[in-house]
């Protein structure tokens, strides 16, 4: 038998916004050599009140316009207790180095406002 609220159906309430999962706070920026892209490492702690390890993203942006369309794009996230190191090798390629294997998410290149910019993942064995 299906049943409803008529009520509620008729007259639905103000719908309160979900609150996001994480909050996310910046770790860290580091610029390209040109300072026209940016690796922001940001850092999520859940707020469900699980006592998880955080979680940690990177984010290359563009120095200008970053919240516009292509001109940001998430390259890399993880669960992990120690946040990656990120170096830029050169003008268009960025190496993340982290210890342990969990990558949720990478992407190996992105176009950001027309360039090709490369992400090399160096995945460390994990320390005893």
């Amino acid at each position: 038998m299906l049943s409803f609220d008529a009520y509620n159906f008729l007259f639905p309430s103000k719908i309160e916004p979900q609150p996001d999962l994480f909050d996310w706070s910046v770790v860290s920026e580091h610029p390209n050599h040109d300072e026209s892209v940016v690796a922001v490492l940001e850092r999520g702690v859940t707020n469900t009140g699980a006592n998880t390890a955080p979680f940690y993203h990177i984010e290359l942006r563009t120095a200008e316009n970053s919240s516009e369309w292509q001109n940001h794009w998430m390259v890399w996230s993880s669960q992990v207790r120690k946040p990656p190191s990120i170096k830029w090798i050169d003008q268009n390629n960025i190496e993340i180095k982290q210890i342990s294997h969990r990558v949720w998410e990478y992407e190996p290149s992105v176009e950001l406002n027309g360039k090709t910019y490369g992400v090399y993942l160096n995945v460390l064995p994990t320390q005893p």
